[in-house]
């Protein structure tokens, strides 16, 4: 096969049928295993061309639902490898880490094998030519920090090596969000003023590392990446939507400054701010119309409604669980005429996983008994066992914030189209289902699955066996789940 023809076709051919896709795949993996063992020389050359192909035809496919900035989740491929290349940022090294990274996630993800260096030998000389690329970037890394006026490069350098090492699970992650934090507060200028007009480089690594730092010990945290000002984060994050975690601007800050408070909790500091920085973070939380968001991008289709009310009651019920019972009672469960999370009781029991209408088909009628209706009857009363909880005003606030974001999530599996989006949800909601099977195993189920999506960090991983391990050691509290630093990205 012509390579460079094929690149060409593949930039206007799409992903094709699902065995054609399968071909390409395997293709493709003689021709990495192939570049992995080529000699030296050519080595350089041939990875960006392979890499190159490789995008065009396997990844370009599978982000066209989720382009960057889109609110409507689409995006067109087309002509975007001669835009990729064309781009005067462009660079190889980084790049052919970039495929083979995502190619090894893929197998492993395809497998549901934890991604790990010798699990599967056959694949040694893959790794192989990627621990000789993350060198080589690291190297790049450490020149443009030694000159001061490539800033963003070398910015860009930690986010590629921040996401393949999130990947694999590998620790060093957390020293290279470090360092992205103190190099952007290294600088004099302001944050806007570096960034122009790339904000988009910032944004994911300021976001996994809050979500890590939530779930990670308080006095372990990534602190150059913590406790930023409302002003950069919003420069930061909310200048497009992250599928990846949905969430209103506001409710990220208040996230971040629950997490802080955490931290003060922690140290015995500052005591007598603690409850003001609780209220702060409630009334953020409070502020946000999920019909409105407010935002620099649109967020006027439906799901943002619900991904609003999902990330809503998430970080109502971290503080909860986090923080102590003086601090957790200023994140009251709202009343009705006085919230912007209301929701009817019954907006979500209705939903069946199937997403079905309301005949059934005849392959569900075994020996005389719907199996399906019969599940959607056991699925339904579930839904109804915790609509009447969050409705239920003599309960506690916890009580009712898990019932709200137990109906929320069962829906938002339904509707959102990016289920990576539910797993920071996903890892409070298991805090609080402790002693709960039926729901526990529901929400095994979505993180299960999501241990084999395509291309995704080891988020789900991480998740499924830290809230296995916690569940059965019978504990309740947050700290004694997330005892050590978890990333739960995905």
């Amino acid at each position: 096969m012509d390579k460079h023809k094929g690149l060409d076709i593949a930039v206007t051919a799409r992903a094709g049928t699902a065995s054609e896709q399968e071909v390409n795949l395997a293709t493709l993996d003689v021709w990495l295993v192939d570049l992995a063992m080529s000699n030296v020389t050519k080595r350089s050359l041939v990875a960006k061309d392979e890499a190159l192909e490789y995008y065009a035809c396997i990844m370009a496919p599978m982000h066209e639902y989720h382009g960057d900035g889109d609110s409507a989740y689409e995006f067109s491929h087309d002509n975007n490898v001669s835009q990729l290349v064309a781009d005067k940022d462009f660079d190889g090294d980084t790049f052919t880490m970039h495929i083979l990274t995502h190619r090894l996630q893929c197998l492993f993800s395809s497998r549901r094998i934890a991604p790990r260096y010798g699990v599967m030998p056959e694949l040694k000389p893959l790794w192989a030519r990627l621990f000789n690329l993350i060198s080589i970037v690291i190297q790049k890394l450490n020149l443009c920090i030694a000159t001061p006026d490539v800033p963003l490069k070398a910015l860009r350098y930690i986010r590629k090596l921040m996401y393949t090492e999130l990947c694999f699970a590998v620790p060093s992650w957390r020293a290279h969000a470090e360092g992205f934090g103190a190099l952007i507060k290294s600088y004099s200028y302001g944050l806007s003023e570096l960034l122009s007009p790339q904000f988009r480089i910032v944004q994911y690594p300021l976001l996994v590392a809050s979500m890590c730092n939530t779930t990670s010990p308080p006095n372990d945290q990534i602190e150059h990446m913590s406790n930023w000002s409302d002003d950069d984060i919003v420069i930061a994050y909310g200048h497009t939507g992250s599928h990846s975690f949905p969430c209103p601007t506001a409710v990220f800050q208040a996230m971040i400054r629950i997490t802080y408070l955490r931290t003060l909790v922690a140290a015995n500091k500052n005591a007598p701010e603690w409850e003001g920085v609780a209220r702060e973070a409630y009334a953020k939380i409070q502020s946000v119309d999920p019909h409105r968001w407010g935002e620099a991008y649109p967020t006027d289709d439906d799901i943002y409604i619900l991904a609003a009310r999902v990330y809503q009651a998430s970080v109502a019920l971290y503080a909860i669980l986090a923080l102590p019972s003086r601090l957790a009672a200023v994140f009251t469960f709202p009343l009705r005429g006085e919230e912007h999370m209301a929701t009817t009781a019954d907006a979500s029991i209705a939903k069946t996983s199937s997403g079905t209408s309301d005949g059934h088909d005849q392959s569900t009628i075994s020996d005389g008994v719907d199996v399906e209706g019969l599940q959607h009857k056991q699925r339904d009363k579930l839904g109804l066992v915790h609509a009447a909880l969050e409705e239920d005003s003599s309960q506690t606030a916890r009580v009712r914030y898990r019932s709200r974001l137990f109906r929320l999530f069962r829906q938002a599996t339904l509707e959102l189209p990016e289920s990576g989006g539910l797993m920071w949800p996903s890892a409070v909601l298991g805090v609080a289902l402790q002693d709960h099977k039926e729901e526990q195993a529901i929400l095994l189920d979505h993180i299960g699955y999501l241990r084999g999506w395509p291309e995704s960090e080891n988020g789900a991983t991480c998740l499924y066996d830290k809230l296995v391990m916690f569940w059965g050691s019978g504990k309740k509290h947050w700290d004694q789940c997330f005892y050590e630093p978890t990333s739960v990205m995905t």
